[in-house]
């Protein structure tokens, strides 16, 4: 009899210990993939001496979670702003250059003092018109620039709408197996991993936060408390305006039925991509 526990405690120690070799082997190999996180193993001595491998945890820390995804939103807005900035600039260049607006307007202004000096000077008349007309082309050449840039970012909105109702997508599906591979003692590590880079991608394109359930269960909801993600994907929805005039404002973003951006909104995201990308277009 005692030989038998015996052996039953050898032989459960050592299965206990290939499952932690086989830990361990999956952290090497996961080393250096974006969202990986390491995994360990929980040792308890069980009834007859028994040595089994109680749960199988990731070294995590929700808290740190939930800064990174307010500090990666905050990028994602200064990121947006500062690629349209950067095109805008090219509207107004360096003053010191001859082709920009502030010199244009300089040399037209000359030009018309020198004529006004010279009314009979044909030459003269000549460079004012000349100077006129590189000027209008200049400032043509900048109002195309930003109504292209405002064009730009209502599209890239609209791409950004379609990323987050399939992030969105993804994300129920795998709560649905963290939830249920939880309550059944399966080990879900691997779901748990790949569930916080989806809410990595989703705070790329608008600022979330999450609230933790029982069995694992997570619900998202826009920085301003819309809800996002509860049990169901709720629907992000946005009506593109590829044409707007000067002083146009593009259509809002909606989460469930809500307005997020666009004019003053009570519910309005100051973070993410989308964010930044209203600002650029409006």
């Amino acid at each position: 009899m005692a030989l038998s526990v015996g052996l039953d405690a050898a032989r459960s120690s050592l299965a206990a210990t290939a499952e932690q070799i086989s830990v361990v082997s999956r952290n090497v190999s996961r080393v250096g993939l974006p969202g990986a996180i390491r995994k360990n193993t929980a040792v308890i001595t069980a009834e007859g001496g028994q040595v089994v491998v109680s749960r199988i945890g990731r070294d995590s820390n929700a808290l740190l979670l939930d800064k990174m995804l307010v500090s990666n939103s905050a990028s994602q807005t200064g990121n947006a702003l500062t690629s349209a900035l950067n095109k805008l600039q090219a509207t107004v260049d360096d003053v010191d250059q001859e082709r920009s607006p502030a010199a244009l307007i300089g040399k037209l202004s000359g030009a018309l003092q020198r004529y006004s000096a010279s009314p009979q000077d044909v030459g003269a008349a000549t460079a004012v018109v000349y100077a006129a007309k590189d000027l209008v082309t200049s400032l043509n050449s900048a109002s195309a620039t930003v109504a292209e840039v405002r064009r730009q970012a209502d599209s890239d909105i609209a791409g950004a709408v379609g990323n987050i109702n399939d992030l969105l997508s993804s994300f129920g599906e795998l709560n649905k197996e963290i939830v249920a591979g939880t309550r059944a003692g399966r080990d879900v590590t691997d779901a748990l991993d790949a569930r916080d880079r989806i809410l990595k991608d989703l705070s790329n394109e608008i600022g979330i936060r999450t609230v933790a359930r029982d069995d694992g269960d997570i619900a998202i909801f826009t920085e301003s408390g819309v809800t996002m993600f509860d049990k169901v994907a709720r629907s992000v929805t946005f009506d593109a305006s590829p044409l707007l005039g000067a002083g146009q404002i593009g259509s809002p973003v909606y989460v469930d039925g809500v307005p997020v951006s666009g004019t003053p909104q009570v519910m309005a995201v100051h973070s993410g991509r989308i964010a930044g990308l209203v600002s650029v277009r409006d």
